[in-house]
């Protein structure tokens, strides 16, 4: 029942319904002709989601009449809010937290587990802070290493959770051939690093958990996004996960993302890359 035909015309309509098919998903503004003996489950959408084609997954909500992609296979980035609350709170924030119970996102993911190609390349979760319901999201990348041993499964978090060994334990029994933790460190200096995610202390979470990972054998990507707080320092920053964090796997330098915590912070954070440029080629 989760297999929908794709219907773009009637005669798609005709043809899934002679093989009797349990599903149909249409996307058409015209009228749709049944003659009476389909008793399936029919989806109608206007032609603007034209892009939805075989091996995409969508998710409905049947009690407010609408739905959402959750995933296309023709899509190189493909990524899973894991959930809306986080325990930073970041002045450029692209996903500003929410203190709401959403574990039921948990339950929408692992339902999607299984209907995703296996040859995807890449799948990325995201929040809010992944860990948030740590228990419950390592056992949703368990079923990534069963179903999808072949993609590279990227996970966002702040890091801070890793510095509780019961958590690093655990994800380290994941046992996923290809899992990445990706990180932010926003500066070599504490302060600075705790006041760009507005938690006192982060700093020290952060880079313990970091190094725990890697005690481990576990993969971890640094990251850095770049502002007028991060970027003017940027050299320091870099020199001092040269000489203190030689071992992690991977470092990026991300733009800032004019969207969420970033728009009410402009004052503070804007800084044009043509003038940081200098520093980040360094």
């Amino acid at each position: 029942m989760a297999d929908f035909a794709i219907a773009r015309t009637p005669d798609d309509i005709r043809r899934a319904m002679e093989v009797n098919w349990p599903s149909i998903l249409v996307v058409s503004d015209g009228s749709i002709d049944l003659r009476g003996t389909f008793t399936g489950q029919l989806v109608a959408v206007p032609p603007k989601y034209n892009y939805l084609a075989d091996g995409d997954v969508i998710g409905f909500d049947h009690a407010s009449r609408k739905f959402r992609t959750l995933y296309r296979r023709n899509s190189a980035h493909n990524s899973f809010l894991v959930t809306e609350r986080c325990n930073n709170y970041c002045l450029m924030c692209s996903q500003s937290p929410k203190d709401v119970d959403d574990r039921w996102i948990l339950g929408e993911i692992k339902e999607s587990l299984p209907l995703i190609d296996p040859s995807t390349r890449a799948l990325t979760f995201t929040g809010g802070e992944t860990l948030s319901d740590w228990d419950d999201f390592i056992a949703v990348l368990k079923e990534c290493r069963d179903l999808l041993p072949a993609t590279a499964i990227q996970v966002l978090t702040n890091g801070r959770a890793f510095a509780d060994s019961r958590i690093v334990d655990a994800w380290k029994k994941i046992c996923h051939p290809n899992l990445m933790a990706a990180i932010p460190v926003y500066a070599s200096v504490d302060h600075v690093h705790d006041h760009v995610v507005q938690a006192k202390g982060a700093f020290d979470e952060t880079i313990l958990g970091i190094l725990k990972l890697k005690d481990r054998g576990q993969r971890v990507e640094i990251r850095v996004v770049l502002h007028a707080l991060t970027a003017p320092i940027i050299e320091d920053t870099g020199r001092w996960i040269a000489r203190n964090l030689p071992f992690v796997d991977h470092v990026a330098l991300m733009g800032l993302e004019n969207t969420g915590f970033a728009i009410a912070n402009d004052a503070m954070l804007w800084m044009d890359p043509v003038d940081y440029g200098d520093g980040l080629a360094s």
